[in-house]
């Protein structure tokens, strides 16, 4: 499907949409989505090629399963943390990044 079909079936979902808080939150969804895209290509922007070709190489291994850790060794790691007044903690509910928070 083209990106052109994508947005507007996406117009279309929306404009169903009846209630006031859904479309709230969608809006916040899309808006939060948006502001971290726009970081990151600042971010990005910064790197110098080498910089930008060793991301994109672990961006690559991360697709290869004997590179993945498992849940319980992170989480171990994590539990680290807490001795150092720092805990992971979840950007968004809906997202899967994890940032660190000092306390």
């Amino acid at each position: 499907m083209t990106a052109l079909k994508l947005k507007y079936n996406m117009v279309e979902m929306i404009t169903k949409l009846e209630d006031e808080s859904s479309v709230e939150e969608l809006y916040q969804i899309i808006l939060e989505f948006l502001q971290e895209k726009n970081s990151l290509t600042e971010h990005w922007d910064e790197l110098t090629p080498s910089q930008r070709a060793d991301v994109e190489a672990a961006h690559e291994a991360s697709f290869d399963p004997k590179n993945w850790v498992p849940h319980e060794v992170v989480m171990k790691k994590f539990a680290t943390f807490e001795s150092v007044n720092i805990r992971p903690v979840l950007s968004s509910p809906r997202r899967h990044a994890v940032h660190l928070q000092f306390l």
